[in-house]
């Protein structure tokens, strides 16, 4: 297994940090990277593309017409979703059964990730099993499911009196990401 690691470091909120090579995927914190065997994907934190987006376009206007049609096939039952154009691409966003989605596509309007924001009830049985087994005593207070090409990356909030958490699971392994205290 190898495991590329991006040393430039800039100072903006969280970050999500993935490397995916093989079998393993790696989180830090500032960038998330994925490692193919052609090429290498750098994509930002939702939450830096938020802090850069423009105003809410409507669809159609100054959106590419291929991440419009991807969109539409993909998500057949979803009306009122919002289109962002942000620096180096697009983003849509929508709820749907409670389930808060954004999709990024490039500028040509490639599909690059989408990012799917849900409460624990939704979480898959076995990733909730591998986070529990450790963290019995934390609360499941959000999960973000991250998906990157044919990877599903979980990353789940936890809590408990003193800290809360971040946790990591992709592919059955777990790791602590982030570590705050409430003190």
């Amino acid at each position: 297994m190898k495991c590329n690691i991006v040393t430039r470091v800039t100072s903006v909120t969280f970050c999500l940090f993935f490397l995916c090579t093989g079998s393993f995927c790696q989180i830090k914190s500032d960038f998330t990277v994925r490692k193919d065997s052609k090429k290498a994907f750098i994509i930002p934190n939702l939450d830096s593309l938020l802090a850069d987006r423009s105003p809410h376009v409507k669809t159609g206007s100054n959106i590419a017409v291929r991440a419009v049609r991807d969109f539409v096939q993909t998500y057949k039952s979803v009306e009122n979703e919002k289109w962002y154009k942000l620096d180096d691409g697009y983003l849509a966003e929508f709820v749907l059964d409670d389930v808060k989605t954004s999709v990024v596509y490039d500028g040509r309007g490639v599909w690059k990730y989408s990012i799917r924001r849900y409460n624990e009830d939704r979480l898959p049985t076995d990733v909730r099993r591998i986070v529990k087994s450790t963290y019995y005593d934390y609360s499941i207070t959000m999960v973000e499911e991250v998906i990157l090409y044919e990877k599903v990356i979980y990353i789940v909030h936890i809590e408990d009196a003193h800290t809360w958490k971040k946790i990591r699971v992709c592919e059955g392994e777990m790791e602590a990401i982030e570590e705050y205290n409430k003190d």
